[in-house]
């Protein structure tokens, strides 16, 4: 469980993540963050840590196409895919969200169905809903998107039993 925000305006994308790994009984902190830049694109998973792992790990991530949302749909489901069938799991512990940055735009791709949304501004995970209310009153008071992202997740984390710090927040 874990708390994933991304905001995009157009020439950056900057996302957040908290560190949390939970179960049905306990919760931990990792030591590696969960939002990562990789060549053209800044990403952070929520949900199955291997099927994340496999994002950072294996996944080219080079943009394939002018717009990065036919580089996502096309070329990195497809990957993510084969990745899955290679290394992973199909099953549905091993479903993943992801928020992917790249060109000022942001993405919501879940291995689930393997759809991918456009979106200016976004959460997910367990926290999601509690960092979406955090975005939605914080947005005309504050212009800086990062202390909004470390906003959000701080409510999560306070709100949310399967949430936990430390924060990380990246810009591209």
């Amino acid at each position: 469980m874990t708390c994933i925000v991304g905001i995009a305006d157009g020439v950056n994308v900057y996302i957040g993540s908290d560190r949390s790994a939970a179960d049905d009984i306990t919760i931990t902190s990792m030591c590696r963050p969960k939002v990562h830049i990789k060549n053209d694109f800044i990403f952070a998973y929520a949900g199955s840590f291997g099927t994340g792992q496999l994002m950072e790990m294996i996944v080219d991530l080079d943009i394939t196409h002018d717009d990065p949302y036919f580089t996502i749909r096309l070329f990195m489901v497809e990957q993510m895919k084969k990745a899955i069938d290679a290394f992973g799991s199909t099953s549905e512990e091993n479903v993943a969200q992801f928020l992917i940055g790249c060109k000022g735009r942001l993405f919501e791709f879940s291995t689930d169905d393997w759809s991918v949304i456009e979106v200016e501004e976004s959460a997910v995970g367990s926290g999601g809903s509690i960092s979406l209310g955090s975005l939605y009153t914080t947005k005309s008071i504050y212009t800086d998107h990062s202390i909004r992202i470390r906003m959000a997740l701080e409510a999560a984390i306070h709100y949310s039993p399967t949430c936990a710090g430390p924060i990380d927040v990246l810009c591209l």
